[in-house]
């Protein structure tokens, strides 16, 4: 058995432990017991004044855009900024519209080598498991990035891309799908399917998605009511996804059927009744809060991104406002540093508490538990109990902090800029932002 001593644990949004001692037997969470119930000649890990929390999970996000030059810079720390006006394009081109930032993203990141896409992956992957996360969602096509975190202890999980503008491609890329999820699933990492939008999948791409996802208990992952350029789309106005249709040659591309916003659209499909239950949606800034109930029923979950939201659109969900069944099924993610100013899963929770003032408890379980249900793990992982893998972070807090202001406590690790150490499974992966486990240790220094 391992024992860690800290000033509090925190086991999960509503339970905090003061002086108490986490146990952690074969990388499990055994009990959390006070300090007078371990015997005396016990060798016990003493982090002082510091708290114990569970570690967190990405819930959406591309590392392999990490290195792309960004269209964006801001005057004020991202951590901080509150207001969008402080947000403006590098290029200072008040014309450039959210079709015009993947058409940017494609002519810079479709030229790359593998090298420097691995590269890049790379540096997106230290910068994401430093800011604390023990679990993180990979939205890519490139298959070498699951050799990279097949040898990692980590909780991984690829979101395999898709497109498709006809059915007849939609039949090639579901069996090339079925055969890339059988050839790469490990025990590090699961594997899923990411039909990237409404817009650049085809119906009959759903449809087989959907067939495919219930029978294998296939997880899914797409871009949902992000942009108004897509409700366009949908009900066949002129859209800014014209223009990147034109680009690859889909002109042919239409809706399954229009008048419809991006949730009714999947619900006529019979995508979220087949599998609403695997889904993950990731924005949905464009949905009303019926649309977001509708979706919630359907025990589909939300990743909520929202300083790339922001940036891209200048819009966001209030949570605030949201019923608490949506905020339930709700986890946070970073998406891409070509649409943020980085990748740390604390900068996006700091920006968050910072401009919208949401309740410290809502947010750490957007961090952890609620993550952790979307991707069917809150058995392994999001919290610390009894027989649950020791995934932990431990935060250095400030010598003001007592239990009787939990608000202050939650505060402090908000501030921090990283964790001082992560574990999983009971084993120290990092401390002081360097990795310390071997098969870590590579992603140390920037690529």
């Amino acid at each position: 058995m391992k024992f860690y001593k800290s000033k509090y644990i925190i086991s999960s949004g509503e339970k905090i432990f003061e002086d108490c001692i986490l146990v952690v037997q074969d990388g499990k969470v055994f009990d959390i017991v006070r300090n007078d119930k371990v015997p005396e000649n016990t060798e016990v890990i003493d982090f002082g004044n510091a708290v114990i929390t569970p570690g967190f999970v990405n819930l959406h996000t591309h590392l392999q855009y990490t290195d792309l030059k960004p269209v964006f810079k801001h005057n004020l720390d991202s951590c901080h900024c509150e207001r969008s006006e402080a947000i403006h394009l590098i290029n200072d081109d008040p014309n450039m519209d959210f079709s015009d930032w993947i058409i940017s993203l494609m002519k810079q990141y479709f030229f790359w080598s593998e090298a420097k896409k691995i590269k890049s992956f790379k540096n997106g992957l230290r910068e994401a498991i430093l800011s604390g996360c023990t679990c993180i969602v990979q939205l890519s096509r490139e298959e070498y990035f699951i050799d990279i975190l097949k040898i990692l202890d980590l909780k991984s999980f690829v979101f395999l891309e898709t497109f498709s503008n006809s059915e007849e491609n939609s039949k090639k890329e579901i069996e090339k799908l079925k055969k890339q999820i059988k050839e790469n699933s490990s025990k590090n990492v699961i594997i899923g399917i990411s039909p990237h939008s409404i817009y650049n999948v085809h119906s009959s791409l759903w449809e087989e998605i959907a067939r495919f996802s219930v029978e294998e208990n296939i997880l899914v992952h797409t871009h949902l009511a992000e942009s108004q350029d897509e409700t366009n789309w949908l009900n066949n106005k002129p859209s800014g996804i014209d223009k990147i249709h034109k680009l690859v040659k889909w002109d042919n591309l239409k809706p399954y059927e229009s008048g419809l916003n991006p949730v009714e659209y999947l619900e006529k499909l019979g995508f979220l009744k087949l599998c609403g239950e695997n889904l993950t949606a990731a924005h949905c800034i464009e949905l009303d809060e019926k649309s977001l109930e509708k979706l919630v029923n359907y025990d589909a979950g939300i990743a909520y991104c929202p300083r790339s939201n922001i940036l891209l659109h200048k819009k966001n969900l209030d949570y605030n406002k949201l019923p608490q069944s949506i905020c339930e099924n709700t986890g946070i993610g970073t998406d891409s540093r070509f649409s943020n100013y980085d990748l740390s899963i604390l900068n996006e929770a700091r920006w968050i508490k910072n401009s919208t003032g949401l309740d410290f408890k809502k947010l750490l379980d957007m961090l952890t538990i609620n993550s952790a249900r979307i991707l069917k793990i809150d058995d392994k992982t999001g919290s610390l109990e009894k027989g649950k893998d020791a995934d932990f972070l431990v935060f250095n807090l400030s010598p003001s902090v007592i239990l009787s202001k939990a608000k202050d406590l939650y505060q402090d690790i908000l501030n921090k800029e990283k964790p001082e150490e992560i574990y999983i499974k009971g084993t120290q992966i990092a401390k002081s932002g360097k990795f310390t486990a071997e098969q870590w240790k590579f992603l140390n220094e920037p690529q």
